[in-house]
């Protein structure tokens, strides 16, 4: 697969779910990781926390999945 494409790929699967694009494009543990807070999130909606903390610990996790993403576009892009 192409190097260009797959950093595509793995940015638009970060965007829309945390971490799935990390695994995807090979970064385990990373990925792992961020899934975990990807699912915490999730958890937090289910109990009933308040929503200024479930927004802040969901924003970190699409921000670390973002920076994760730009890694692969700068590797993909790289001359």
């Amino acid at each position: 697969m192409n190097k260009q494409f797959l950093a595509i790929v793995v940015t638009i699967l970060n965007l829309a779910v945390p971490g799935v694009g990390s695994v995807i494009g090979g970064k385990l543990s990373v990925g792992w990781k961020q899934l975990i807070l990807t699912a915490v999130v999730a958890l937090l909606l289910y109990l009933s926390v308040p929503p200024f903390q479930v927004a802040l610990a969901a924003a970190a996790a699409w921000l670390w999945a973002f920076t994760t993403s730009i890694e692969f576009l700068k590797g993909a892009y790289k001359n």
